[in-house]
Parts: C-alpha cells; structure tokens; sequence
C-alpha cells in the first residue's frame, strides 16, 4: 500500500495546460535510445507512452508541490499491480511502458529511487520516485503555480466501500472489529447517475478557482512539514481519525462522495478537498481566488437529527452540555457522541488522556450522555451516524449546486461551509444552509460562524501579510511605513508561495491584481 506521506501514480490527472512537454519528450527519446527493439511502434503504443510519461512527470511535479523534500510519487513495479480490465488495479497505465520511464528518468539523472518491497516489521511499501537533477531545478524554476487540473482518468467520484469481511466469530471475546475498507461495484441506478453528474459539475467548477492559504512560506512549509509527521491526526467525521501522515497540495481540489457499509444511503459525504485535512485553527487563513473566506458550520447537527427522525421535539439548550464542570472540555463530549453515534458495536471508549481530563470513565461519561439524552438507548450500537452522515450529505450537494447557479464557491467539510466573503457571498451561504435544511429536516438549523459566534455575518480578513505600521509612541495617530510596505510588496510578499500561486491563476484567467 502507499504510504501517506507519498502521491500515487492513479491519483495523477494532467493539467489542461500540461508545464512540461519538453521535458516529457527528452524521456521518451531516452527511451527510444535505450530500447532493443527497432520495430515500428503503433499510434497507440505511441499516444500511451505520451500520456504515461506526461503522467508520471506531471506527479513528480504534483510532489514537489507538497512544499517538502519528504513526497515522492509511489510507482508499483511489480506487474500484477496493472490490468487493463481489473478496476480495482491500474488500468491507465502499462506496466512495460511504466517501467521503461523510470529507467529513462533514471538514466538521464532525473530521479532518485526507492525502491520497494517487504519491511523488517512484514509491511510491504511500494517503489517511490523523486525529482532529483535538472528536473527538479526545472520545477524550481516554474515554482508552485495554478494549474487548471482535470477529473483523474479511470477514477469514479462515487465510491462504495464496506468494511472487510471477518474471520471467525466477532462475539469471541477480545476479539476486534476489521476496520479495513473495501471497494464494491457501485449500482448502475438513475439516483447514482444523477450524484455523479451532481458531483462533476461541482467538481469542474471548484477546479477553476485558486484556492489557497494567505500565510507565509515558512508557515506553509511548517505546515507541511506537521501533516506528514506519522501522529498527526484530525477530528473527522465525529471521530478522530487513527494517526497518519498526510500530503498537503494546494491543487489537491477534487471531490468524491464514499458511501459506507455497502449501503448508497449511508455516508455519502464529500472528501478529497485538501481544506478538509488541514488543522482547524488554519482553515481562517484559506482564500478563494485572492479574497478571504468566512466559515459557518451547522451547530449540533447529528444529535439533533437523532431526535428529528424519531420525531421527537429537540430539547433546549446545548446538546453536548452535560453539566457546569464539563463546558471546558466541550470538543471531548461532542467527538464522543458523534463517535458513539457512528460506531455499530457500541464499544468506542475515549482515551486514557481525555477520562484524565474529564475526570471520567468511558462508561461514566456514556452514562451522562444517556442521562441527557434517554433516546440513545436505543440507537447505541445501530451505526445511525452513517444515516445522518447521508442526510447531511444531501444538504451540503444541494447547498454548492445551489450557490454555483449563482457563481459562488462553496467548499465543504461534511457540516460546514466555507465561502468567499465578498459580494454578500457569505449572506448567501446562509440563506441557502438555512433553506436547504429546512428542506431537508423539517426544522430550523442552529448556524454558527466558525470561531467567530456572533449572530451578524464578521467579515475578517486573516493572513500572514500584515501592512506595517509605524511605531507613533504616546498613543499618537499611527501611520504607514510606506517605505516598508513598498519593500515587502516587491520582495517578499510578491514571491511568496500564495501571492504567485494566486498570480498564476489570474494570469491564466485573466482577472485584475486584487488582493482580499
């Protein structure tokens, strides 16, 4: 399997404007150097030595994009990982025409390999290539700019998992629920048509727009640097996800919907946008085309449609209070009963440091939840966050089919909303998370802005690129050091990552040179 910290060649999709044909061309003259054969080739070997070599170059790319030394683009050498009908392997690709560039690649000193194969610890690790040489001063040269990036060739945007059969009996004691996924063939049905269509749409839109952070290169680095450490790890879907490294790329934009437990009405929700995967205290920092976003997240929402579709009446109040003492430790609760929630067995216990924090048990803290909530007794154990996951999926397609008829991007993350906050964009995602809800569940949402819970739209503007003041002293009128500012604008604002990457973009599009 590929480790986290690596892109995979069948995750690799060619930009509309592929940056490095003269280079992809020197490959395959390397190849047609080194090669025994003198036959002719055919157009089609021809187009799938082209396409595959584009590929592989463009990955390598995509990897130095990753903003740290540690990505490599995992290429599998061993034959059986291709077929060319087998979906669940690489169909795009041939293994003969595969090989054959990475030893182009290698012989003309543009990559450094890793190669893979069995650990000491008996985990299999597949082959990983670098950009070493003159084509890594190449990309250096280009730098990390916008790309208008296309759907991944071979790939749906519907994803159907389960969970790995089990061996043996489940109820013996001691024993763990598999929690490996696996894909199953997704339905041939008009509702699945009409997601994909759904989903393509979106997609196409969201990859026109230049979505970044406006911070620093030092702090996007450093953050790239914190996403690959082994342990990082996020609150994700009402868990917290198992520590894992993962890669952070700015062009990483395309959705998929994954839907659960063999089922097309569990799960459903929206990943693969790189916002999704950063720490939330960055999200304030992402902007949609140069302008600064605004995040609001529907409050409560799965414990509230615990009782909504058992049509009982939402009690007052905050669902995650349990009592004065415990409000501090809010994010604890709330991880907890949304887990509990998604969690078909019925065992998810907290962690020793949070029972430390909380001063509870597991099964004392289920108790108080039970207490301020009597309906979970019953839904304990039945996996019902997966339902509520595919209601909450269906708002939120609705909600960026809604707001793209007017032109306005909307990035999700599962039950909240990010947008642009100019334009009165942000009175707009209201407007429709508001209506759309009540579509949806019959009931008015509680919408909160994301750090920000005030009831009226703050409009902020979060970056690294602060304009410098001067110091005035004894509470004088300050002014702006104008000279600094000229300075910062010339040299290092203008070549920072974010500033060119949007640059790029505006250059491709057209679009004036405004910032937030």
């Amino acid at each position: 399997m590929a480790q986290k910290s690596n892109l995979h060649i069948s995750r690799i999709s060619l930009p509309k404007h592929f940056l490095f044909k003269k280079e992809a061309q020197q490959v395959i003259s390397q190849i047609e150097l080194g090669s025994t054969k003198r036959l002719q080739s055919s157009q089609k070997i021809l187009e799938g030595r082209q396409y595959s070599t584009s590929i592989v170059i463009q990955g390598l790319y995509d990897c130095f994009k990753c903003m740290t030394p540690s990505a490599g683009l995992s290429v599998p050498l061993h034959r059986s990982a291709y077929s060319q009908t087998d979906t669940q392997k690489i169909t795009t690709h041939s293994w003969t025409v595969i090989d054959s560039i990475l030893k182009a690649l290698d012989d003309l000193g543009w990559i450094e390999i890793e190669r893979g194969g069995m650990d000491a610890w008996g985990d299999k690790h597949i082959t990983t290539i670098k950009a070493v040489g003159e084509l890594l001063e190449r990309f250096k040269q280009v730098g990390i700019v916008w790309e208008e990036v296309t759907a991944v060739e071979g790939k749906d945007v519907i994803i159907l998992r389960d969970r790995k059969p089990e061996e043996g009996n489940l109820k013996d004691k001691g024993k763990k629920r598999n929690k490996e996924k696996i894909d199953l063939p997704v339905p041939d049905t008009k509702d699945v048509e009409r997601m994909r269509k759904n989903l393509e749409k979106i997609n196409h839109f969201i990859r026109q727009q230049a979505i970044c952070l406006d911070r620093s290169d030092k702090n996007l680095m450093a953050l790239a640097a914190r996403m690959l450490q082994e342990d990082y790890e996020i609150a994700f879907d009402g868990n917290v996800n198992s520590k894992k490294a993962r890669v952070f790329n700015f062009a990483h934009v395309q959705l998929r919907r994954i839907f659960s437990r063999g089922s097309m009405e569990r799960g459903g929700r929206f990943y693969g946008g790189w916002w999704q995967f950063i720490p939330k205290d960055e999200r304030q920092y992402i902007t949609i085309n140069g302008m600064a976003t605004i995040e609001f997240d529907y409050s409560e929402m799965h414990p509230r449609f615990m009782y909504l579709d058992n049509n009982l009446k939402v009690p007052e109040g905050d669902l995650y209070d349990i009592g004065e003492q415990y409000k501090p430790h809010r994010s604890i609760i709330k991880t907890y009963l949304n887990a509990l929630l998604n969690d078909d067995t019925g065992r998810y216990q907290i962690s020793s440091e949070e029972a430390n924090i909380l001063g509870l048990s597991s099964a004392e803290l289920r108790a108080k939840l039970k207490e301020r909530h009597p309906i979970l007794k019953d839904l304990i154990g039945k996996g019902k966050g997966l339902d509520y996951q595919y209601k909450d999926s269906k708002i939120a397609e609705k909600i960026m089919l809604n707001l793209m008829k007017k032109g306005i991007v909307c990035l999700p993350i599962h039950d909240s909303f990010i947008c642009d906050i100019s334009s009165d964009y942000a009175e707009e995602l209201l407007k429709e998370m508001n209506a759309v809800y009540q579509q949806e569940a019959n009931d008015m949402p509680i919408i909160k802005q994301v750090d920000k819970p005030q009831e009226s739209v703050t409009k902020k503007s979060k970056t690294d690129f602060q304009i410098p003041w001067k110091d005035a002293g004894d509470g004088a009128y300050a002014e702006i050091d104008r000279a600094k500012l000229q300075e910062l604008v010339m040299g290092e604002w203008a070549d920072s990552i974010s500033r060119r990457y949007v640059n790029s973009w505006r250059q491709i599009k057209g679009t004036k040179d405004q910032w937030r």
